[in-house]
């Protein structure tokens, strides 16, 4: 076989092929085509489904946008709550110093005052034990007036007897002295009528006793043996009957006698 052979045997093999090969490509174009679409359609449904998804994404960015400006809003208060927190914080930890300060210069106050007391409850006790000393002396200084009022009364009583003794050993000597008239001579305490007879005239009867009985209005034997042994005891300050009672009978006794010899 020569080549111009080989040729015509090429030319026509592929001059059978050609209208195969058209056909074919025919029929690729088609499912191309119909591919293309299929592939379009999917595209658009993938965009759409996108842009729903974008516009519900934008919508969330929108909320999220929201709630982070309501958030920041809210930090904001909140920093601004703090802040002023902190403010009445330090003003609070301020004013707990100076209540502290305070409440130490108390206690050191308090101390101070506690330690002025003790001082002042050993002077007290020294001022108490000096008024027990001054009233002990008081006493003391009461009980010697007593009794140097007790010894005057008796000094008195005493220098009353003393004068009576005397008149009546003036009176003696005179009786002594005029023999001839010894009957009328008589021993007078007082020369007035016996109802006139002086408190003095009382034996027993002290000077303290006759000074509140004359103060009381009782001058003579007389106005006290009209008494009851109760006003009698109550004018002398006796704290019972019996002295004011013996008073009594002593004085009518004095008046008895006084009345026999006048007789």
């Amino acid at each position: 076989m020569n080549v111009q052979t080989a040729l015509l045997i090429a030319a026509g093999f592929l001059a059978g092929m050609i209208p195969a090969m058209l056909l074919v490509a025919f029929l690729g174009g088609r499912r191309v085509e119909q591919h293309r679409k299929e592939l379009k359609l999917q595209y658009e449904r993938q965009v759409t489904a996108l842009r729903e998804t974008i516009r519900h994404l934008m919508q969330r960015i929108d909320l999220l946008t929201d709630e982070r400006n309501q958030l920041k809003k809210r930090n904001r208060g909140l920093r601004e709550s703090l802040q002023e927190q902190n403010r009445v914080a330090e003003h609070a930890n301020s004013e707990l110093d100076r209540n502290r300060a305070e409440l130490a210069k108390l206690q050191e106050r308090v101390e101070e005052l506690a330690a002025e007391n003790l001082r002042h409850e050993g002077r007290l006790e020294e001022m108490h034990l000096n008024q027990e000393r001054m009233e002990a002396q008081f006493a003391n200084t009461i009980a010697q007036f007593t009794e140097i009022e007790r010894l005057r009364s008796r000094l008195l009583f005493a220098t009353g007897q003393l004068q009576k003794a005397h008149a009546a050993n003036q009176s003696l000597e005179a009786r002594l002295a005029g023999s001839s008239q010894a009957s009328e001579v008589q021993i007078q305490y007082d020369s007035s009528s016996p109802e006139q007879l002086d408190l003095s005239q009382i034996e027993g009867l002290e000077p303290i006793y006759v000074e509140r009985l004359h103060d009381s209005g009782i001058h003579t034997v007389a106005d006290l043996a009209s008494q009851t042994p109760a006003r009698l005891a109550d004018f002398a300050g006796l704290s019972s009957w019996d002295e004011s009672s013996q008073w009594i009978a002593d004085a009518q006794a004095l008046i008895d006698a006084a009345s026999g010899d006048q007789s």
